[in-house]
C-alpha cells in the first residue's frame, strides 16, 4: 500500500480509520490512554496588524497554523488604518493611504480576491491631480505611470486588513491581541542551543505570548529608530546581540534593515459641515490632491462621510473630512512630535511637549488654508475656527521607507525574509523589489511570502495557496 507522507499526519486519522475497519474492534479492546493524541498545530505569532501582518496572518491560517496577531493599536490597519472617534459614530477617516495602486500580476490576483470578497473596490474614475499653489490651478498629475490601477477599501481602508484576515479558506481562527506593546522578544532555546520558539513580553516583563515561529511585520522592533521614539534598544536587535550571536543571516538582516531610511509625515485631520463642506466637495481631488510649490503641505485628501444612521444624505447632514499630509522635509524638523492621541503616545509613551504639538498643528492648518485658498472661492480660512471636528495631529514616523543614496535594489530581499535557524520571518513594505517599496501591494505580497516561507521551513508540502481561493 502506498505510504502517505504529510507534516500534519493527524489530518489523515479519519481516512486511515476508513481504510482499516477490521482494526476498529481491536482498538476498542485497548485502553483509550494507549492511543496517542495528535500533536498540536504549530503556533505562529505575528507582530503588527498592518497590511503586511494581516496578509501573513491570513495566509498562515489558510495553511493550518495556530496564529496570534499582536497589534499595539486599537485595531488593524497600520498605514491603511481608519481613524474613528466616540464623539460621532459616522466619523471614519482614512488618515494614511486613502487608496492604493497595483502594478504586478501577482498583486492584482491578491487584490481581486479582496474585491470578490467585498472588502476592496476598484477606482476606475480616479485621475491623479496636482494643485499648483503658485499658479492657483489644479492640473492632471503627469508624473503618474500610465495604466496604473487604483483601489480603495470598501467602505474604508481598514477593510483591506479585515479581508486579508478573513480568508474563506482559513483552517484556523486567528486570535487578535490589541493595545499592548511588545518590548521584549526572547528566543526560547533547546538544550543544544538551537532556537525552538519565542516569548513576547511587555515592558513589565509580562508574557503576552509564546510561539514556535515568529513573523515580524514592519521594521520597528529591529531598526535603530526605535531608540528615538521609545528609548532603549530595539527588541529584536537586543535578542540578536544577547542570545542569537550564532545567526549570521540574522545579523545580515539587521544590517539591511538599518540601512533603510524613513520619510516621516505629520498628518492633521479636520471635519467640516455646511457651506464649507460643500465647497470642499467642489474640488476634483477625491481621494487625493497633491500639492506643488508648498513647503509644508504635500497632499490633501477630501473624504465625504456618510450621514447619521437612519437620516437622508442631504445638505443638512453633509460632513466632509480633510486629511493633510506634511512634506517629508517639514516632518524632519519636528521628529520629536508624535500627536497626543496617537498609538505611539498612548501605548508606547512616546510623548512630546504640548506647546510643540500645538505649534506643528497650527503650521499645518495654516498650510491647508494657503493651499485650498488658492483654488476655492470663499476660503475656508481659518480652518481651525471653521472646522467642527479636530484639528487632530498624527505622525507616521516609521512609514514610507527610503533607500540609501546610490542604492539600485529594493529594501530587504527575499533571501533575508526567512531566518530559519531563528524560527523567524519578516514582511512589510520594506521587503521586496524597489518598484514596490513603500506600497500597499508590496506589503500584501511580502506577507504572503513570509507565511509560505514558514510553511516550507516546517516541511509543509504545497505551502502556496491560490489567492483566487481566498
Amino acid at each position: 500500500m502506498r505510504r502517505v507522507v504529510t507534516p500534519f499526519p493527524w489530518l489523515f486519522v479519519g481516512f486511515a480509520n476508513k481504510l482499516w475497519r477490521p482494526a476498529v474492534s481491536l482498538a476498542r479492546q485497548m485502553s483509550s490512554s494507549s492511543v496517542p493524541s495528535p500533536p498540536p498545530p504549530i503556533r505562529v505569532g505575528v507582530l503588527g496588524g498592518g497590511v503586511a501582518g494581516c496578509s501573513a496572518a491570513g495566509r498562515l491560517s489558510a495553511l493550518g497554523f495556530d496564529v496570534t496577531l499582536h497589534e499595539m493599536g486599537r485595531s488593524v490597519g497600520g498605514r491603511a488604518a481608519t481613524r474613528r472617534t466616540r464623539e460621532e459614530k459616522r466619523i471614519a477617516v482614512n488618515h494614511g493611504a486613502p487608496f492604493f495602486q497595483v502594478r504586478s500580476k501577482k498583486g492584482e490576483e491578491e487584490v481581486q480576491a479582496l474585491v470578490k470578497g467585498g472588502f476592496v473596490a476598484p477606482c476606475p474614475d480616479f485621475t491623479p491631480m496636482v494643485l499648483d499653489v503658485e499658479g492657483k490651478k489644479i492640473i492632471q498629475d503627469e508624473s503618474v505611470e500610465t495604466g496604473m490601477k487604483y483601489f480603495s477599501g470598501l467602505p474604508t481602508m481598514d477593510r483591506i486588513c479585515e479581508g486579508l484576515l478573513n480568508a474563506s479558506v482559513a483552517k484556523t481562527k486567528i486570535e487578535k491581541k490589541f493595545g499592548k506593546m511588545i518590548r521584549q522578544m526572547e528566543p526560547l532555546m533547546e538544550a543544544d542551543g538551537k532556537v525552538r520558539g519565542w516569548s513576547l513580553k511587555d515592558g513589565d516583563g509580562t508574557v503576552l505570548g509564546e510561539y514556535d515561529w515568529l513573523v515580524v511585520s514592519g521594521s520597528g522592533v529591529m531598526h535603530p529608530r526605535w531608540r528615538l521614539a521609545f528609548g532603549g534598544d530595539p527588541p529584536l536587535s537586543l535578542a540578536a546581540e544577547t542570545s542569537l550571536q550564532h545567526s549570521a543571516k540574522l545579523k545580515s538582516l539587521l544590517t539591511a534593515v538599518g540601512d533603510i531610511g524613513s520619510r516621516p509625515v505629520q498628518v492633521v485631520m479636520m471635519g467640516f459641515k455646511g457651506e464649507a463642506a460643500g465647497r470642499l466637495l467642489s474640488l476634483p481631488s477625491a481621494p487625493l490632491l497633491k500639492m506643488r510649490g508648498h513647503k509644508v503641505i504635500s497632499k490633501i485628501s477630501v473624504q465625504k462621510l456618510p450621514p447619521p444612521e437612519g437620516q437622508p444624505d442631504s445638505s443638512e447632514n453633509l460632513f466632509v473630512a480633510v486629511v493633510a499630509h506634511s512634506t517629508h522635509e517639514f516632518a524632519q524638523t519636528c521628529t520629536d512630535v508624535f500627536g497626543s492621541t496617537s498609538t505611539a503616545a498612548r501605548v508606547g509613551n512616546a510623548t512630546s511637549p504640548e506647546e510643540r504639538e500645538k505649534a506643528v498643528t497650527t503650521e499645518i492648518v495654516k498650510g491647508v488654508d494657503e493651499c485650498l485658498g488658492a483654488v476655492l472661492e470663499g476660503a475656508l480660512a481659518p480652518c481651525a475656527e471653521t472646522c467642527c471636528w479636530g484639528p487632530l495631529l498624527h505622525r507616521w514616523g516609521n512609514a514610507f521607507p527610503s533607500l540609501p543614496t546610490g542604492a539600485t535594489s529594493g529594501g530587504v530581499g527575499s533571501d533575508l525574509a526567512l531566518i530559519a535557524d531563528c524560527h523567524l520571518a519578516v514582511c512589510g513594505d520594506f521587503v521586496g523589489p524597489a518598484e514596490l517599496l513603500g506600497s500597499v501591494e508590496g506589503a500584501i505580497l511580502s506577507g504572503v511570502q513570509a507565511a509560505e516561507l514558514v510553511g516550507s521551513a516546517v516541511g509543509l508540502k504545497g505551502a502556496s495557496v491560490s489567492p483566487s481561493a481566498l
